[in-house]
C-alpha cells in the first residue's frame, strides 16, 4: 500500500512539474517594455513614445519600408540602451519593435535583463520557443513575439516585436 501511494505521489509530482514547466510564465510574457517607469508596447503611436521620452536624446534614421507604404523609422536611444523601430500607417508611425541592449534596463522585477543565461530564459518562459541561430523567439499574444539574442549562451539583447 505504501508503495502504491508513493508511486501515485511520484506520478502526480511529475505531472505537476510537466504542467508547470510547459506553461513557464507564459501568462507573464513581455507585452510591453518598461523603461524608467514608462511603457512602450507594439502598435503604440510613436508620437506618444516620443512625448513620454522627450527628455531623452536619440539618433533618428529612416528607410523605405519593404512591408508598408512609406518610411520605416528608427529611434536609437543609445545612451539609454534601447531602440524603437516603427512602421507607417497613413500619416502616423507605430511601434514595430522595441529592443533593449543595456543591462541597466530590466523587466518583471529584474528577472528579464541583458546578461541572463539562455537557461534562465527557459526557466521563466518554458521550452515552447523557436530558435534560429542564437535567437530564441516566443509567441506572446495578438501577433506579437518576444525574442532573446544570445551570445555565448548569454542574453545580449531582448525585444518585443510585431510578429511577421
Amino acid at each position: 500500500m505504501k508503495k502504491a501511494i508513493s508511486s501515485l505521489l511520484a506520478v502526480c509530482a511529475v505531472m505537476l512539474t510537466v504542467l508547470l514547466s510547459g506553461c513557464g510564465e507564459n501568462g507573464k510574457m513581455l507585452s510591453y517594455i518598461e523603461i524608467d517607469g514608462k511603457k512602450i508596447s507594439c502598435r503604440m503611436d510613436m508620437a506618444e513614445v516620443l512625448d513620454a521620452f522627450s527628455d531623452y536624446e536619440y539618433e533618428y534614421s529612416e528607410t523605405i519600408s519593404c512591408a508598408y507604404n512609406g518610411l520605416d523609422k528608427i529611434y536609437d536611444f543609445a545612451d539609454k540602451g534601447f531602440i524603437v523601430y516603427t512602421y507607417p500607417d497613413g500619416d502616423k508611425d507605430y511601434v514595430l519593435e522595441v529592443a533593449v541592449s543595456s543591462d541597466k534596463i530590466s523587466q518583471q522585477d529584474g528577472k528579464v535583463k541583458v546578461g541572463m543565461s539562455g537557461d534562465e530564459v527557459k526557466a521563466l518562459y518554458g521550452e515552447d520557443f523557436s530558435q534560429q541561430g542564437e535567437t530564441m523567439t516566443y509567441t506572446v499574444k495578438d501577433e506579437q513575439t518576444m525574442y532573446f539574442l544570445l551570445v555565448d549562451g548569454v542574453v545580449a539583447e531582448y525585444a518585443i516585436s510585431v510578429a511577421e
